[in-house]
């Protein structure tokens, strides 16, 4: 773990003068930022980790599920790539990957159906992660928590796989090495080439918690993310509104736009995640614990979205 986090800091730092020189994120009319940002640090980060995952045994057809979001993602980093080539790529990337869960999510139903439920959530969440990453720190944060979350839970509940931890724990270590330059103010973005392998490598982590037994604690972890992302998709679906272009829609981004500075909008959602953490390890002692920390979790959730639409500066 602490090599996957020293290689994604190091990594990072060496390549962001290359970044800078080639590949700047230039403000407009949606951007939270004043100032050109280098963009697709990412890569740094996911090549640690998938060292590091790699080491830890994780499946070799997840490991080229990845890097063939990485390959397709670098590319749409230095030109835009057809929004149909980027969902191709992300259907061959879960469809190599879908089968090495470790167990079922949804036993009373055939296999294949479980699949055919299972990708497209992981295809979202694939796509949430990158619509999400819209301020500095956001994502790097929110997978240093969620990774952190699943790694706890070993803790609490041995029955969970230790590999599975390990994994959380290598992809935690590789999201704080390059948080340390991303968080605000950011000296450098994830880019496609880092949200869009990230939000698969997490999606993993939290299909295999759910195939483990923790069901609730996986939908638990994620509250935010689902929930900020899924909120948006809808209200734009109802409006009539084209969902695959950028906007600066989400709540987060709207907190960010009223008053807070990006700091304090990740604080508020790390502070949430902090308690989410503490719902999920609850969630794992019973059914009815699970119940009413799944209901606490996004009742909190939803509750700091409110908060986000209506944010202005303290």
């Amino acid at each position: 773990m602490l090599v996957s986090g020293a290689v994604s800091a190091v990594g990072t730092w060496l390549i962001l003068p290359v970044l800078k020189r080639h590949v700047m994120d230039m403000p407009n009319a949606r951007s939270n930022h004043k100032e050109p940002v280098p963009r697709g640090g990412g890569i740094a980060m996911i090549s640690a980790a998938l060292i590091g995952l790699i080491a830890a045994g994780i499946p070799l057809s997840v490991v080229a599920a990845a890097v063939l979001l990485v390959a397709v993602s670098f590319a749409d980093d230095m030109r835009d790539m057809p929004v149909g080539v980027r969902l191709l790529a992300q259907v061959v990337a879960v469809s190599l990957a879908v089968h090495t869960l470790p167990g079922r999510i949804f036993p009373a139903v055939p296999q294949m159906l479980e699949w055919v439920i299972v990708a497209p959530a992981w295809i979202w969440f694939i796509n949430l992660t990158n619509f999400m990453d819209g301020i500095d720190g956001i994502s790097a944060m929110q997978a240093i928590m969620i990774a952190a979350g699943i790694w706890l839970l070993h803790r609490l509940s041995p029955c969970m796989s230790p590999e599975l931890a390990l994994e959380a724990g290598v992809m935690a270590a590789a999201a704080l090495g390059f948080y340390l330059f991303n968080r605000s103010p950011a000296k450098i973005f994830l880019g496609d080439v880092g949200s869009i392998p990230l939000g698969f490598l997490m999606g993993y982590l939290l299909l295999s918690l759910a195939a483990q037994g923790y069901l609730l604690s996986a939908l638990i972890l994620p509250a935010y993310y689902l929930s900020d992302a899924t909120l948006t998709l809808a209200r734009r679906l109802l409006r009539g509104q084209k969902v695959w272009q950028a906007h600066s829609e989400h709540a987060y981004q709207q907190a960010a736009r009223r008053g807070l500075t990006h700091s304090q909008v990740v604080a508020r959602i790390t502070w949430l995640n902090l308690v989410l953490i503490a719902l999920a390890m609850c969630a794992a002692l019973s059914m009815m614990a699970g119940v009413l920390s799944l209901i606490a979790a996004y009742g909190l959730t939803f509750w700091l979205i409110r908060y986000f639409t209506h944010a202005v500066a303290p």
